[in-house]
């Protein structure tokens, strides 16, 4: 159910059911994705039950099964960017500017591929989001600029690796920053987008395996938390822009848990 409130018992009713946990407040209204046994629709809601509409069906088919799945919707570039599930396994990459007319798909994955909702974000006037494999359970970094022929897998030399939840992205430079998870641990990769400009953070490995740092900046430096096999837990920051990883201090001083070790 989508539902509205003003803080108090008495004003906080439904205004519709059967929706996605995709929303998003966009120019003074707010939008959501529905499934049902007609189809899956793009909605908008002013918090009325007479003011909830839909604004474009964006398939038709029985997807009542659907109801209540977990995708993303993000406002881009003063438009709505946001993934929805169809028939046959597909998934659909749509931008809308809150209108029928104005909302497009850009791109569909079906077959061994699908959208990954575990990841989207704005970074250097881009919008990135991610792309499972299913058969070898790999996840690619993808972007797009809010057209169909922008909208892309960066790079599958730089995948993102097997993902679990949750996961950390950082935009810093115009860059977004990821790690790629593998077997023996989480390498730190970054993208502007374009496949010349992705690449490997020089550093090495940077947590055990399925372990995903967090990131953050301050003063114009990003730092980031993550596990050491050595160590234990390390506060690092990236210096050199955008080349190498290093700890702030000796390793002695860098074990924030256990601390004491006990």
């Amino acid at each position: 159910f989508t539902w509205v409130g003003d803080g108090t018992e008495s004003g906080t009713h439904s205004v519709q059911n059967d929706c996605d946990y995709t929303q998003a407040h966009h120019n003074g209204a707010n939008y959501f994705i529905r499934y049902d046994n007609t189809g899956t629709g793009l909605y908008s809601t002013d918090g009325t039950q007479t003011g909830t509409q839909l604004v474009k069906q964006l398939y038709t088919g029985d997807m009542s099964a659907s109801a209540g799945s977990r995708h993303f919707m993000d406002e881009y570039n003063g438009k709505l960017v946001f993934a929805t599930f169809s028939g046959a396994n597909a998934s659909q990459l749509w931008i809308s500017d809150g209108t029928d007319a104005g909302t497009m798909q850009l791109a569909e994955y079906g077959g061994d591929y699908i959208i990954n909702p575990i990841v989207h974000k704005t970074a250097g006037g881009k919008y990135f989001f991610c792309v499972s494999s299913n058969p070898q359970n790999i996840s690619y970094l993808a972007v797009t600029d809010g057209t169909v022929s922008g909208t892309k897998l960066v790079n599958e030399d730089f995948d993102m690796g097997v993902i679990t939840d949750p996961y950390s992205v950082h935009e810093f430079g115009s860059k977004l920053y990821y790690t790629q998870i593998g077997t023996n641990g989480a390498t730190l990769c970054y993208t502007d987008g374009t496949e010349a400009g992705s690449g490997k953070v020089a550093g090495g490995m940077l947590t055990p395996a399925s372990i995903v740092p967090i990131f953050g900046t301050i003063n114009n430096e990003m730092y980031f938390i993550g596990p050491n096999s050595t160590f234990g837990t390390e506060l690092s920051r990236l210096f050199d822009f955008p080349l190498n990883v290093a700890s702030i201090k000796e390793p002695a001083e860098l074990l924030l848990y256990p601390n004491p070790a006990n």
